[in-house]
């Protein structure tokens, strides 16, 4: 496969239509995660018992270590046994959790506890134990949107290219 065409993109295509792209993309996921968190608040509601909770640590140098709560619980409907891992809508956007952040999930939700556990009556298998909007879809949506008008800025503006 050829790839020359990639060196021979100007700036003003680069930087107008790849954010703009790139932009897009993000708004529409992160619009779809939008609204499973809203719809997430009225789900119905079972009790579910947390099965493992620890804190993961990844990565290598001290600016390149991060966190993770990896919470695993379990559920019962109709008689039926379901596990998930989700926090609640987003959580996996910061997969790279302060560890401050982490360590309240993991002492929030301790193994061998009960948890309110939120499920989808449409598709019992999609739970949370948080409902709602968290910071992590809204940072990731407004820069989504600001990477979208960057890339038109930059359209409005080739002489800046020049």
């Amino acid at each position: 496969m050829d790839f020359d065409f990639i060196l021979n993109i100007d700036k003003q295509t680069l930087f107008t239509y790849l954010p703009i792209s790139l932009g897009v993309i993000l708004f529409l996921l992160d619009f779809r995660l939008l609204c499973k968190s809203i719809q997430s608040e009225n789900w119905s509601q079972t009790e579910g018992i947390i099965i493992k909770s620890e804190l993961y640590k990844s990565g290598g140098g001290d600016s390149s270590v991060s966190y993770e709560p990896l919470v695993e619980y379990q559920y019962e409907v109709d008689g039926k046994l379901y596990k998930s891992k989700r926090l609640y809508f987003g959580s996996s956007i910061g997969s790279s959790f302060k560890k401050r952040k982490s360590q309240k999930y993991v002492n929030r939700f301790p193994a061998d506890t009960k948890a309110i556990v939120y499920y989808n009556q449409l598709k019992i298998k999609q739970s949370v134990i948080e409902t709602g909007i968290h910071s992590e879809i809204l940072l990731s949506f407004v820069t989504g949107i600001l990477m979208c008008i960057g890339g038109y800025l930059a359209m409005l503006h080739p002489e800046f290219f020049k």
